[in-house]
């Protein structure tokens, strides 16, 4: 290469005409040497220059091009465009530089006559500085330096005999040049050998490097995400989500936390057969079973980061063998196992990679609150009440509706839904519920039988609830009335003239429509007798046969000993069953119709076992008072007439020591005491049974209209009320002082008592001896007058018993007659 003087000068070779030497300008034979010199320095540069910007260039494009596919090579992807286009600003801002430094700050330079000469000088030393003086002395602007013409005029005719032999491409160095052409086109050569051999790769290249298209670079093996399922326990068939295949959406997943996950992924070799079956060639081999056929990546791997930054791998499962040129891959384990956080992704196979993909983790929807919006059945409405009209029930877990109840479920959740499925957990049938904005509904039938409904919510974000809603609801079936009901006033027989009275309770959850009695009898048909209801639903029935003889017509069978059966019956206003109600029925009573004599020798019947029941309460009692004397302290005087076997210690007993005796009949006396208590409860209770016993024999007295007013009178004011004022006053009052000794006693027993005490507790048991002896006594007043009348029932009985037989004998005389009077009529 030339170096030339970059001092500011014209480069024409005469002398100036102010020159005082008065030289000529240098000989057009010179002029020309020196303008090819300065010409080819000026192309050198250029050509130089432009060298260096295509080697630039294209070094440039193969740095680019290593840059950006070089990480495929790798499994990594593409550079992104920014920095593509970084790179294409940096190769940009380098040629610039070079075409700057090389050419343009090079090219336009001075090149003066005398630097030109100097150059050509160097290269041809026998020129002898003729050419340099030449120039130099034409070009001088000093004139202070005495010069000889004649001897410039030699050295200049000496210059031009030389210029013959001057070589100006010797003179211009132009290695440095081809070297760059050299490199230039070796480089060349490779970008037309890659775009012969490879032009969508060059075509590839050039679009991304220079106008940053996105286009990716073909890959040996394609990768494809299939999708993400969700791992159930128990998939529900009809939920088409269950079991699906979640493809990304925006390169994002969203799924339940909690949530175990398998990720599927597939490959392909992009020398196989993608689609349909493989082709076969000329050979009768198939394509993909060639030797040397590439393969999918016999690994693929997935690489992730969790939320808190944490970072790893897994190499995927190999599912089974090539289908259609597609392999499978599949991962389970972690970190997609009860994921809780979100996770990002990436997936690679050999030279290609796909991601990043995100995992997002996001609440599962849930029904936060539920109502069931309840129509009932027409007949339980009542507007007056406002009862059974429609309402809202909160769900809290249970609930049970009457049979025939209209219901809706409105339900709140937590997200957005999409859909919600319904299963009928006891039909296993399937349907869909109503979106609505905060949840769902879902209108039923009317219920007749347990429902079970499990819910199962899609929300927005395509995630489905692990556990189902459940709502249960249970039918409450309108039950027959209850009906409890009593005969007041009537035995096991009754006379033809009789009042039955039912007395009890007759209950509806709904309300009662009618309430009757009915009678049956072997020989009529069955009888109702319609009855009103009290409030809270008491029972006061009653039916007069003697009325209803006389108003109605009542037939009953004129046979003694015929029965007839008594039942109440109660019905309600349901009509879920059609047009009939439910029909409650109380106990069925068999009563046998009997004349007023034989009901007569019932009743006497029943007050001789109501009086020996009643002589067995006398004998009772009479042993609390022996009871009561035991609680006495042994120096106390003993009434020897309620001693007991075994009281009195046999004088071979073992000696025991004083305190542990003292004791012991300590004990024994509480224990007496209590004794007395229960005892004494009982025969309350006992006595009172009996009184009342005897009260129901005066009400079948008085409701079968039997005829014995003095019997009637005497059993009420001369048994039953004696009998109710033991209890009330006597028995009552003889029970609060046992109780008071036995607490007296429990003091002694205890170590608290003292001689006061002691004697307390003796006054206590002589006042409770005390009020035993009148309780025994109101109980032998009232045995007194069953004995009497007893008697005198007996001497009834030997009366009823002689006019029987006395009917008797004089029905069979009366028959006796008659045969007599016919007998011989006949004879010849």
């Amino acid at each position: 290469m030339v170096s030339a003087a970059t001092n500011p000068d014209s480069s024409s070779s005469r002398v100036g005409p102010g020159s005082k030497h008065g030289l000529k300008t240098v000989s057009p034979k010179l002029h020309s040497v020196l303008s090819q010199i300065r010409s080819r320095v000026r192309k050198t540069v250029f050509l130089e220059g432009l060298a260096a910007a295509l080697v630039a260039v294209m070094l440039l494009f193969w740095l680019a091009f290593a840059l950006d596919y070089a990480p495929v090579l790798f499994g990594f992807r593409e550079l992104p465009w920014q920095a593509r286009a970084a790179m294409l600003a940096v190769a940009a801002i380098i040629l610039l530089a070079i075409l700057y430094r090389l050419i343009l700050r090079r090219i336009f330079v001075s090149l003066k006559n005398s630097s030109l000469a100097l150059l050509v000088e160097r290269k041809y030393p026998e020129l002898g500085e003729t050419l340099i003086t030449t120039v130099e002395v034409s070009d001088a602007k000093r004139t202070d330096v005495p010069v000889d013409q004649k001897f410039l005029e030699i050295t200049q005719q000496r210059a031009e005999s030389l210029s013959d032999n001057i070589q100006v491409d010797e003179i211009v160095n132009s290695s440095t040049m081809k070297r760059f052409f050299v490199f230039a086109g070796i480089l060349a050569s490779t970008l037309f050998g890659f775009a012969v051999i490879n032009p969508t790769g060059m075509g590839i290249a050039a679009e991304r490097i220079y106008f940053l298209n996105d286009t990716p670079w073909p890959r040996t093996v394609n990768l494809e995400i299939v999708g993400i399922k969700v791992k159930r326990e128990t998939p529900i068939q009809g939920i088409d989500e269950h079991g699906l295949t979640l493809a990304p959406i925006d390169g994002q997943f969203k799924v339940a936390k909690g949530s175990t996950l398998t990720l599927m992924v597939r490959a392909q070799s992009t020398g196989s057969q993608t689609t349909g079956q493989k082709a076969t060639d000329s050979s009768g081999y198939k394509q993909g079973d060639k030797q040397g056929d590439k393969q999918p990546p016999k690994i693929c791997t997935i690489q992730y980061r969790t939320a808190d930054g944490s970072r790893g791998s897994q190499i995927l499962n190999r599912v089974g063998n090539v289908r259609d040129g597609w392999q499978l891959y599949t991962l389970t384990g972690s970190p997609l196992q009860g994921i809780l956080s979100d996770l990002t992704f990436d997936l690679r196979g050999e030279d290609h990679r796909i991601g990043p993909f995100e995992i997002k983790v996001v609440d599962e929807p849930v029904v936060v609150q539920s109502d069931l919006e309840c129509v009932f059945p027409q007949y339980l409405v009542d507007e007056q009440s406002m009862s059974w009209t429609p309402r809202s029930v909160r769900w809290t877990g249970q609930a049970s509706l009457p049979k025939g109840t209209t219901y809706k479920i409105a339900a709140n959740a937590n997200k957005k839904l999409q859909k919600v499925y319904a299963l009928d957990f006891a039909k296993q049938t399937m349907s869909e519920a109503i979106v609505t904005d905060s949840g769902f509904e879902f209108p039923v039938a009317p219920i007749e039988a347990t429902q079970n409904w499990h819910f199962y919510m899609v929300d927005e974000d395509r995630v489905v609830s692990e556990q189902p809603y459940v709502v249960a609801v249970e039918p409450i079936d309108d039950q027959p009335p209850n009906v409890i009901a009593k005969l007041k006033g009537i035995g096991t027989a009754v006379t033809p003239d009789a009042m039955i009275q039912l007395k009890g309770k007759v209950e509806d959850d709904y309300g009662l429509q009618q309430t009757w009695i009915e009678l049956e009898t072997p020989t009529t048909d069955t009888l109702t007798f319609e009855q009103k209801i009290g409030s809270e639903g008491k029972l006061n029935a009653e039916v007069d046969f003697l009325a209803e003889r006389r108003v109605n017509g009542l037939k009953l069978p004129a046979d003694e000993g015929a029965e007839l059966s008594v039942t109440v019956k109660s019905a309600d206003f349901c009509t879920l069953n059609g047009d009939e109600p439910n029909i409650g029925v109380g106990d069925k009573f068999i009563l046998e119709i009997v004349s007023p004599n034989k009901l007569l020798r019932i009743l006497e019947r029943l007050e001789v076992d109501q009086r020996r029941r009643l002589e067995q309460i006398f004998e009772e009692v009479s042993d609390v008072r022996g009871y009561l004397q035991r609680t006495k302290a042994d120096d106390s005087p003993v009434d020897k007439a309620t001693v007991e076997p075994g009281d009195s210690e046999p004088a071979t007993q073992l000696a025991i020591g004083d305190d542990e005796e003292k004791l012991r009949r300590q004990a024994m006396r509480v224990l007496f005491a209590q004794r007395s208590t229960l005892q004494i409860a009982k025969s309350s209770q006992e006595t009172l049974g009996v009184a009342e016993a005897f009260e129901s024999i005066r009400l079948q007295l008085e409701n079968n209209r039997i005829d014995s007013a003095d019997r009637k009178e005497r059993l009420e004011i001369r048994i039953v009320a004696p009998l109710r004022e033991v209890v009330d006053k006597p028995m009552k009052q003889l029970s609060t002082t046992i109780k008071k000794l036995e607490s007296t006693l429990s003091q002694i027993d205890a170590g608290l008592g003292d001689e006061t005490t002691e004697v307390q507790a003796l006054a206590q048991t002589q006042q409770a001896m005390d009020e035993t002896d009148t309780v025994l006594s109101g109980i032998d007043e009232v045995l007194s007058v069953l004995v009497k009348y007893e008697t005198q029932n007996e001497l009834l009985d030997l009366v009823r018993q002689l006019i029987e037989e006395q009917k008797a004998i004089m029905e069979q005389t009366k028959k006796k007659r008659q045969r007599d009077a016919f007998e011989g009529l006949f004879d010849e």
